[in-house]
């Protein structure tokens, strides 16, 4: 398996990871980071979840696409900076807990995209 689709699958086990904890426990993580209402939740894990099927999908080419590859990282640093910005303008009232796994999980989302785009310029 090369680098970049360690790092694909890297990808996509931390979204298949973060889509079933949303949709298994939505309503004891909304509660724990101060979000009124689980669907939200449920909403982000059912992305995550389509999401984790397209990298499932990119990873099983004998060799991923660039482009969709290059698509993959755009969509993870779009990830980072929503996360940044919920945080710097928060529209609802996040538990300390909450805003610390917001960041966490923009933290590691980061890391994965730089992970991918530096596979992807290796393959240039």
């Amino acid at each position: 398996m090369n680098n970049l689709k360690r790092a694909l699958t890297a990808n996509a086990l931390f979204s298949g990871t973060s889509a079933t904890v949303a949709l298994v426990f939505a309503t004891e993580v909304s509660i724990w980071m101060g979000v009124p209402n689980a669907w939200i939740l449920r909403f982000i894990g059912i992305g995550l979840a389509v999401f984790c099927i397209g990298l499932v999908l990119l990873i099983r080419q004998a060799k991923p696409n660039p482009q969709l590859a290059w698509t993959i990282v755009f969509q993870d640093l779009l990830w980072v900076l929503g996360s940044s910005l919920i945080l710097l303008f928060p529209p609802i009232d996040f538990s300390v807990g909450g805003k610390m796994l917001i960041g966490a999980i923009a933290l590691i989302v980061g890391l994965l995209a730089l992970w991918q785009r530096v596979a992807l310029r290796k393959r240039l």
